[in-house]
């Protein structure tokens, strides 16, 4: 099978984190595609399919879901990385992402399907690197907007991250996070 067809999704590598020292992860808590930011990909039959890929940060809102990060409403931050499963021959890890069904059906009702993503609670001094990010790669620092790293020039209130521009194994441009608030 050829996998250059399949569709390419953001890449985390993991540096340091306290969290899978620890064996500390939120797992079995839903997440819906409106809730949180997801990837967009047509399929063959130009249906647009949302992804949650990994590198985005969120957060356990108080109705027991998993939502875009935001200091306010929810309980975080938090880095979502599951972690991929590979069958065959594939060349990297950037053809992994949990897909939204479309829907899910009862009756004659429709409800949104959620997935339920592994999420792991962000610790002062924990580093990892990805290309799940807005902005353009610099050293600098980043915030997080409507769940993802966004680049900035100077720190204010809102950073979460000290951030080096790097490159991930295959290539592609990306940032080293080191996790300051």
């Amino acid at each position: 099978m050829n996998y250059e067809f399949l569709p390419k999704f953001k890449v985390v590598e993991v540096n340091n984190l306290t969290a899978l020292r620890a064996g500390h992860v939120l797992a079995q808590f839903p997440a819906y595609a409106t809730d949180v930011a997801v990837a967009s990909i047509n399929n063959s039959e130009g249906q647009a399919v949302k992804f949650l890929q990994n590198g985005n940060i969120v957060g356990l809102a108080s109705d027991g879901k998993i939502k875009n990060y935001e200091a306010a409403t929810t309980a975080g931050p938090m880095l979502v990385f599951t972690e991929e499963l590979t069958y065959g021959p594939q060349d990297g890890l950037d053809q992994f992402a949990e897909q939204f069904d479309l829907v899910v059906v009862v009756g004659e009702a429709t409800y949104p399907n959620p997935v339920y993503p592994r999420c792991l609670p962000l610790y002062t001094g924990d580093t990892f690197t990805t290309n799940n990010f807005s902005g353009v790669a610099a050293n600098g620092y980043a915030k997080v907007v409507n769940g993802v790293i966004t680049v900035q020039v100077a720190a204010d209130s809102d950073t979460l991250f000290k951030v080096t521009k790097t490159k991930l194994p295959a290539g592609q441009v990306a940032l080293e996070c080191t996790y300051i608030k």
